[in-house]
């Protein structure tokens, strides 16, 4: 009785990290989506400005970079 308990437990454990695996791996993804497509909604809004990111305007493309990149993890 005892293995059949011990097996059990098991088996369940095992089957909570893989869920666990899983739910880390799609927050990984997400992030990975949301920080390109934060940086390329930045780089199109530059180019339309006809602006370098990293010149003059550093500080407002940063500011900006992190609105989309948080609103896209925020959906």
């Amino acid at each position: 009785m005892k293995k059949i308990i011990l097996s059990i437990v098991f088996v369940f454990a095992s089957l909570a990290m893989v869920n666990a695996n899983s739910s880390i791996e799609d927050k990984v993804v997400k992030v990975r989506d949301c920080v390109d497509q934060a940086m390329g909604n930045v780089e199109t809004v530059a180019m339309v400005n006809e602006e370098d990111i990293r010149g003059e305007y550093q500080d407002y493309y940063l500011e900006l970079y992190m609105e989309f990149y948080l609103d896209c993890m925020a959906n």
